[in-house]
């Protein structure tokens, strides 16, 4: 992958959030990804685009990308 990628935890330190950004996936790489997390021993609770206008931003929560939260099972 070619994008910036940052992670953070959420849900007081039971899930992890991975944003790739400036990236929109289709949903059968979408499908790949949560696949390959899930055999390493993730859940997935959610997956979102989040759409930006402020693109210059140095925040990257402000970052239009493709982000996923996964659980730890």
């Amino acid at each position: 992958m070619q994008e910036r990628v940052y992670s953070d935890p959420r849900k007081k330190g039971l899930a992890v959030g991975v944003k790739v950004c400036y990236a929109q996936y289709s949903q059968p790489i979408i499908n790949e990804i949560v696949e390959d997390m899930e055999s390493k021993g993730f859940k997935l609770d959610y997956v979102r685009y989040n759409q930006s206008q402020n693109v210059d931003s140095h925040y990257f929560s402000t970052i239009p990308g493709t982000r996923f939260c996964f659980y730890r099972k």
